[in-house]
């Protein structure tokens, strides 16, 4: 997630180069046309190209909205993740009496980090050994859900510890809801990750957009001469640049520089989880790369 509150103008304009040189030259050959060939024929009425314009404004106003959905959906589910992690560790640490109430917690900061490396289509599991067994890591590796796999030996355990009277039935009860939220949580993510923005929105969104983009020169020559070259440049550029907002901000799990910082925010319960067992050796904060936070 970018956290930097400014950006590098020029780096954006060479993001776009190659569409912006197409832009330049077709616009530079429509006034050509207009003012060396005097080919008179080829202007448009301009009210033409203002209502594909309108058009085009409230398909990318929809697509981005839809898309910046999606993310702040993302971001919310997360939060809360953060949050019932809190109380989930809080009420196994000081509610029960169970000797493994530690390896319970772990499991759980394994569980996040294997939800993220899920989501992200990583294959990193070997970096949960400091918080699962080597038999958890053995017995996950054949789940094709490894999230899944962790959430239920979670019930599992919360299940022999009542088993066991280490706990009462209100507490076990508590912590059943605390592990069917966190499976919620689950399961909305994997919707968003799983179900793009419908393929139209954006196909159709390029589409008309670069036909705006081709007739807008013959709709600004008449009246802005040479000019016209530099309208549709920057034209061009903002509609680009809106396009690919809502382009970068579809999928949140992609771990680019827009995405959800999943690295951070398991990182933050991590630190939470290990605070409350009064371990000495806490992690640092994951700190922004460039301008980046992962």
């Amino acid at each position: 997630m970018l956290v930097k509150k400014e950006l590098n103008l020029f780096k954006i304009i060479i993001v776009f180069s190659l569409q912006l040189v197409g832009i330049i030259v077709w616009s530079s050959a429509v006034w050509l046309m207009y003012s060396d060939l005097q080919i008179k024929e080829i202007i448009i009425p301009f009210n033409i190209i203002t209502i594909l314009g309108s058009a085009l404004g409230i398909l990318l106003a929809f697509r981005n909205g839809s898309a910046y959905a999606r993310w702040w959906e993302a971001r919310q589910i997360w939060g809360g993740l953060i949050n019932v992690s809190r109380s989930f560790a809080s009420i196994i640490l000081t509610q029960t009496s169970s000797t493994v109430k530690n390896e319970i917690v772990k499991r759980h900061i394994a569980y996040v980090n294997t939800l993220r490396f899920a989501l992200r289509e990583e294959d990193k599991y070997n970096e949960l050994g400091e918080f699962l067994s080597s038999q958890e890591l053995a017995e996950m590796s054949n789940w094709k859900n490894k999230p899944t796999f962790l959430i239920h030996k979670q019930n599992l355990y919360i299940n022999s510890m009542l088993s066991n009277h280490e706990t009462s039935e209100f507490i076990h009860s508590k912590l059943i809801d605390f592990t069917s939220e966190i499976t919620s949580c689950q399961g909305k993510c994997e919707r968003i990750k799983k179900t793009p923005l419908p393929r139209p929105y954006s196909f159709f969104t390029k589409v008309f957009m670069w036909i705006f983009l081709i007739l807008l020169p013959f709709g600004l020559v008449e009246t802005q001469d040479y000019f016209t070259i530099f309208y549709t440049f920057l034209i061009a550029f903002t509609f680009f640049i809106i396009d690919n907002v809502g382009t970068v901000m579809e999928d949140p799990f992609e771990n680019k520089t827009n995405d959800i910082p999943l690295t951070a925010m398991c990182r933050t319960i991590e630190i939470d989880l290990r605070q409350m067992m009064e371990e000495k050796n806490i992690p640092s904060p994951i700190q922004p790369i460039n301008g980046v936070l992962w």
